[in-house]
């Protein structure tokens, strides 16, 4: 959750609102969740934004994928995949008298290499003290990390949306 989490905050800001569900669902009883689905609210200067984070066992493939939507462009990075690992999507609704039509736009492949990130992310560190410049995930990043996960666990153990400040 930390390196999605990292990536939301670098676009909208820091999160507000935090509600979490943990669960043990193959009831092994030794302390080891194995899904959790995460919803994050976020204040911008257009409104509430919400985003979540979902995360199990149980996906009969191996499933990294990180899905952005917004109210003109879309992109889902399919972090698994060499190729077509970046995909845009100009689909949209539009609000009308009589409600809401949905349009479908243009899907584009966007060429970027098929790095894996968290080698990426640490290859960027090491750069960054090699070359004595700041890192792209600092201290402060990993800080905000912490704060959300540990929200996570208070949320899912006591039932409760959490205000963060």
């Amino acid at each position: 959750m930390g390196a999605t989490t990292n990536r939301i905050r670098s676009w909208i800001g820091r999160t507000s609102r935090l509600t979490a569900h943990i669960h043990d669902l193959l009831g092994r009883g030794d302390g080891q969740d194995d899904a959790c689905l995460v919803s994050l609210e976020y204040p911008t200067a257009s409104g509430l934004t919400w985003g979540v984070v979902e995360s199990n066992y149980f996906s009969p493939r191996k499933t990294r994928e990180l899905t952005v939507v917004g109210s003109e462009l879309s992109a889902v990075c399919d972090f698994t995949r060499a190729d077509d690992r970046l995909v845009t999507f100009a689909h949209r609704h539009r609000r009308h008298a009589g409600g809401l039509t949905a349009e479908t736009g243009p899907a584009t492949v966007v060429a970027c290499p098929p790095v894996e990130p968290l080698r990426a992310e640490l290859g960027a560190f090491l750069a960054a003290i090699e070359s004595r410049q700041p890192a792209p995930a600092d201290g402060f990043a990993g800080l905000e990390s912490l704060r959300l996960l540990e929200a996570a666990l208070v949320s899912a153990r006591e039932g409760r949306t959490l205000t963060l400040n």
